[in-house]
């Protein structure tokens, strides 16, 4: 599979990555295989119904809460696995 769709962007240039990025809460699912992509100066609106897992995001990409399953990186730094 090839984490970074756009041919133009490399590992390198890109800032954060969520690859595939689960968290459960025992029989709760609260993120679903989520991958995101961003480079330096973009921004992301995450915007979902109630309980779709909108705080757990971020508590996981800044690892208040660990993942269940997938990666998290910053530039080539790996945050969680």
């Amino acid at each position: 599979m090839d984490t970074f769709p756009n041919s133009m962007r490399t590992p390198v240039s890109l800032l954060v990555v969520l690859d595939r990025v689960t968290k459960d809460f025992g029989d709760r699912l609260a993120l679903d295989s989520l991958s995101i992509n961003t480079s330096p100066g973009e921004f992301v609106a995450v915007i979902e119904r109630p309980g779709a897992g909108k705080t757990t995001f971020p508590r996981c990409q800044f690892r208040f809460t660990p993942v269940t399953g997938g990666a998290i990186r910053f530039g080539v730094q790996e945050l969680a696995s």
